[in-house]
């Protein structure tokens, strides 16, 4: 976040910009990438996503088109996900086969979610919308979810902890 911060202060100020940790301008700019020296890594990023993903489905939900870009926000993970089923749905089914903890569904009605709208939430803003020229059912969605990265690094974390509390032996024979 420090970085993402001197590099919009130095480039309003026409000055060298820092590259420690992305080793690219990304402030006000969109990137599928970073710099070869930079810390955090994109493809590494969507690749465990896509290990995730595998690991949740366990080969029974359709594989999502699925693209990484950094942009200049300085918290927040915004995702956009296109989805192909096997059989036709409607936007609603979709919706209800994703609510649940810890997704909270916005209607078409409400403004999309953003790194904005998430940040303090606990919850992953999910937004379904149907990919265009299918009719009331269609087989294709777009898929776009907003969480406050801090917000579920820490819930993440809180997580790991209760379950491992649960999991640590009891008596004093380990």
């Amino acid at each position: 976040m420090d970085e993402l911060h001197q590099q919009t202060v130095n480039l309003l100020s026409f000055q060298t910009l820092p590259r420690e940790q992305y080793d690219a301008q990304v402030s006000f700019n969109l990137l599928p990438e970073l710099g070869e020296a930079a810390k955090v890594k994109l493809g590494v990023t969507e690749q465990r996503i896509r290990r995730h993903y595998a690991g949740l489905s366990d080969g029974r939900l359709p594989v999502p088109a699925l693209q990484m870009v950094q942009a200049p926000v300085f918290h927040g993970y915004v995702l956009s996900m296109l989805v192909q089923l096997e059989k036709a749905a409607t936007v609603g089914e979709v919706e209800a086969a994703l609510a649940g903890d810890p997704i909270d569904v916005v209607s078409g009605e409400s403004d999309p979610p953003s790194n904005l709208s998430a940040a303090g939430q606990e919850d992953i803003m999910v937004r379904v919308r149907k990919d265009a020229g299918e009719g009331e059912k269609g087989t294709r969605f777009w898929i776009w979810m907003a969480a406050d990265n801090l917000k579920l690094a820490a819930l993440n974390a809180i997580a790991c902890a209760t379950e491992l509390r649960r999991l640590r032996p009891l008596g004093k024979v380990q």
